[in-house]
């Protein structure tokens, strides 16, 4: 998989960039894709399509500092598998059974809390991911957010105000 990516790229600078980031960063991916999809090959998927994203905007990409660089990868790896989440829900609202005949098949299942994740804003969703799923300080998403840790705090409660909302099954008003 490496060999294709390699070759989107243009000068050999930025294929020995791009291939350390591979190496030393495929694994940490693949470690946050599988909890949110719950399989190793759709993790697989979100981890491609992740690289692929990085590949679309490597000019920039190339230039940035570790923890920012770290940062950016999370959130598009986790936004990947949430896309992959959502492909598959909605080949789950499929009528699996619909002109079948007697033969049942199961639906597939998805995680509640992912779903419901994936319905929060942007800034909260990404925001609760790296500070309680990674591990991230406040003080160092307010370094990334370019705000304060106070504003960080307040991202926090609000994002899990909303997710506690959408977990009870309370309509936004």
């Amino acid at each position: 998989m490496l060999a294709i990516y390699l070759q989107m790229l243009e000068t050999e600078e930025d294929k020995l960039t791009f291939e350390a980031l591979y190496h030393t960063y495929r694994e940490m991916m693949m470690g946050i894709a599988v909890p949110i999809v719950k399989s190793q090959s759709d993790a697989e998927d979100a981890v491609h399509q992740a690289f692929l994203a990085i590949i679309d905007y490597f000019h920039k990409i190339s230039k940035m500092k570790r923890p920012d660089l770290e940062a950016y990868i999370v959130v598009i790896v986790r936004n990947k598998a949430i896309d992959v989440l959502r492909a598959r829900k909605k080949i789950a609202d499929f009528d699996y059974n619909d002109g079948i005949g007697d033969q049942e098949y199961p639906e597939p299942k998805t995680s509640e809390l992912a779903d419901k994740l994936a319905k929060l804003p942007e800034k909260y969703r990404s925001v609760l991911l790296l500070r309680f799923h990674y591990g991230f300080k406040t003080k160092e998403l307010a370094k990334m957010y370019g705000t304060t840790q106070e504003n960080i705090q307040k991202m926090l409660w609000r994002g899990r105000k909303m997710l506690e909302d959408e977990l009870n099954g309370e309509e936004k008003e």
